[in-house]
């Protein structure tokens, strides 16, 4: 199974986790592209934007952004 697709809370193996710059203590990015929100606990889900790049959509203030999880 791909890593991504892994909504586990539970860290996987060699799995890193570094918070995201501009989200700092809100979200947080692993080693190996999975995104966690970390105040609802939760992992977020990635979605494909038809031409093989997956992006998640983060929150702060009540404004939401679609980020690339390759940046």
């Amino acid at each position: 199974m791909d890593a991504f697709r892994n909504l586990s809370l539970e860290n996987l193996p060699g799995e890193e986790w570094r918070n995201v710059v501009g989200y700092e203590g809100i979200y947080q990015v692993s080693s190996l592209g999975r995104v966690k929100a970390i105040i609802k606990k939760r992992i977020m889900a990635q979605h494909d934007n038809g031409k093989g790049y997956l992006t998640v959509n983060l929150s702060i203030r009540g404004k939401a952004k679609k980020k690339y999880i390759h940046r």
